[in-house]
Formats: C-alpha cells, structure tokens, sequence
C-alpha cells in the first residue's frame, strides 16, 4: 500500500514555523530547506515534503542546544575565572 507523503505550501510552512514567507524562501535558496515544484508551467507552486521540513527543524534545534551548551560552558568558565 502506497502511503502518499504530506507536503505543505511556503504559506504553510510558514505559518507553522511562525516566520514571514521569505524566511522559508530564503532557507529553500540557502539549501536549509529542501522544496519541489508541482504543477507545470507558470502555475507551478513550490511545496516541501513534511519529513524534509521535519528534517530541518531537528537539526535547527541540535544546533540551537549546542550554542546554548557553549554559552553555558563559556559562563560557567567565566565564573570559576574570578
């Protein structure tokens, strides 16, 4: 049984990461984010398959924990230095 993949508009994405639309084109641009064209010809439309946008928000927040863990580690040095 053939199990169809979500996907979601920029719109979407957007809403649901609580950013403007061209913070999401931005990402697609830099290759954070992956995305695809459906449709054909000048009604084409740009969609991002849900395990891709999940795949961006995990490492987004590995990479938040980790700065947050360096700062911690730097403060913490800092304190034992005076």
């Amino acid at each position: 049984m053939n199990k169809s993949l979500k996907c979601y508009s920029l719109n979407e994405v957007a809403e649901l990461l609580g950013v403007h639309y061209n913070t999401v084109r931005n990402n697609i641009k830099c290759g954070k984010l992956h995305a695809f064209r459906a449709g054909a010809g000048k009604r084409s439309t740009l969609r991002v398959y849900e395990k891709d946008l999940k795949l961006m928000m995990e490492i987004d927040s590995k990479k938040i924990l980790d700065q947050v863990i360096e700062t911690r580690v730097a403060e913490e040095l800092a304190k034992r230095k005076v």
